[in-house]
């Protein structure tokens, strides 16, 4: 579709198995093999805004080769807005792979946030290098828990 709305049918092999393996490169080319290309957005969300965008004139590509558009696309893709917007669409479409947001009030994690297992584990962890300093207050600190939850280490 993305030669069609550009007008560049003309530069895709006529024969089945030419065009197949030139749209597989390209596609390779544009998004699989290209470091610039946000990986965690899916393909089908960046094509559609790329298409969307070359339609409407917004990106300025310098012809139809394979070259001229995946230069135009790199240009396009890192662009601050157009990452955003990528993103935004991604979180709509997919809201259970949006990552999570730190709520302003966060606090920083402290022994009390541990579950039973975590904090025994911890415990055992550490330890063998009892005799350190910053160990051994840790240690006591992680006691201290355990014995307010009745945890015997």
């Amino acid at each position: 579709m993305l030669y069609i709305k550009i007008g560049a049918t003309s530069e895709i092999p006529q024969k089945e198995a030419e065009k197949v393996a030139y749209m597989n490169d390209f596609w390779r080319t544009i998004y699989l093999k290209n470091n610039l290309c946000p990986g965690d957005i899916p393909f089908s969300i960046i094509i559609d805004e790329f298409v969307l965008a070359l339609a409407h004139g917004v990106i300025d590509r310098k012809g139809n080769n394979q070259v001229a558009i995946c230069n135009a696309f790199n240009e396009w893709v890192t662009r601050q807005d157009v990452r955003h917007r990528l993103y935004q669409k991604r979180d709509e479409l997919y809201p259970e792979g949006k990552p999570k947001q730190i709520p302003k009030t966060a606090t920083a994690e402290t022994v009390a946030d541990y579950s039973n297992e975590e904090l025994l584990q911890k415990y055992n962890a550490i330890k063998p290098m009892a005799g350190l300093r910053m160990v051994d207050e840790m240690i006591e600190k992680l006691k201290q828990e355990m014995n307010e939850r009745g945890i015997e280490g």
